[in-house]
C-alpha cells in the first residue's frame, strides 16, 4: 500500500503540478492578451501644448517620449465638480509613484500658477515630478481642448470633465475612462499595470487600495 501511495504521490508532484501550474500561466497569459487587445487602438494623439507646470516650468510634447501619460482636465472655478475622480486618480498616481516611465497630465483652466500651486499643495501629491498640472492663457486652454479627439459624445469642456485618457509613448490615446464610473476606474488599473507591466499580485493590491 505505502509503495501504491508513492507512485501516486510522484505522479502528482511530477504530472499534477506542473498542469496546475500550466493552467495558471495560461490563464495569467490570456488575461494579458486581453488587456493589450483592449489598448491596442488608435484613437488619436494629444494635441501639441506648451504649459506651465505648477512648478513654473514649461512643458511641452518633449516630455511626452519614452513616458505613458495618463492626462485629464480640471477646472479650478468650478473644483468641487471634479474632487470625486480626482480623489480617485490621486489613489491610482499614489501606487505608481516609484515608476518614472508613467505621467499624469491634468490640465487646467482659468488658474494662474497661484492658484494652481495652491491646487496642488491642497492635494499633498508625493512625486510631484509624475504628475504635472499645466496650464496656460484662456486661448491657449480652449485651444487645446478644442482639438484634444474626445470620443463621441463627450463635452468639449474643463469644468466636471470626468474623462482620463491614456496614451502611449508616441502621444496615441489608447483609451479613454469615465472616472464617474468605478469599473472604469479598475480598468485603467489594469491597463497601466499591464503596460508597465506590473505583476497581477501588485495590480490586485492596487485595486484593494482604490477601494478603502
Amino acid at each position: 500500500m505505502s509503495r501504491i501511495f508513492r507512485i501516486i504521490a510522484i505522479s502528482v508532484f511530477l504530472v499534477g503540478f506542473p498542469m496546475v501550474s500550466w493552467y495558471y500561466l495560461n490563464e495569467g497569459y490570456k488575461y494579458r492578451i486581453s488587456v493589450l487587445k483592449e489598448l491596442d487602438q488608435n484613437l488619436g494623439t494629444v494635441p501639441a501644448f506648451q504649459l506651465v507646470n505648477q512648478n513654473g516650468v514649461i512643458v511641452n510634447q518633449e516630455a511626452l517620449p519614452n513616458n505613458a501619460v495618463i492626462t485629464n482636465f480640471v477646472d479650478l472655478a468650478t473644483v468641487e465638480k471634479s474632487k470625486t475622480y480626482m480623489d480617485i486618480l490621486y489613489k491610482i498616481q499614489d501606487q505608481f509613484d516609484k515608476k518614472d516611465d508613467i505621467l499624469f497630465y491634468t490640465f487646467i483652466k482659468g488658474a494662474s500658477l497661484a492658484d494652481v500651486q495652491n491646487y496642488t499643495k491642497s492635494l499633498n501629491i508625493k512625486e510631484e515630478k509624475q504628475w504635472n498640472f499645466l496650464t496656460g492663457d484662456a486661448e491657449q486652454m480652449e485651444q487645446f481642448i478644442n482639438t484634444f479627439p474626445f470620443p463621441a459624445g463627450v463635452q468639449k469642456s474643463y469644468a466636471g470633465n470626468s474623462t482620463v485618457a491614456i496614451a502611449d509613448t508616441s502621444s496615441v490615446i489608447r483609451y479613454f475612462y469615465d472616472m464617474n464610473d468605478m469599473k472604469n476606474a479598475g480598468k485603467l488599473i489594469e491597463h497601466i499595470a499591464n503596460l508597465m507591466p506590473q505583476a497581477p499580485p501588485e495590480e490586485a493590491r492596487m485595486k484593494r487600495e482604490l477601494e478603502k
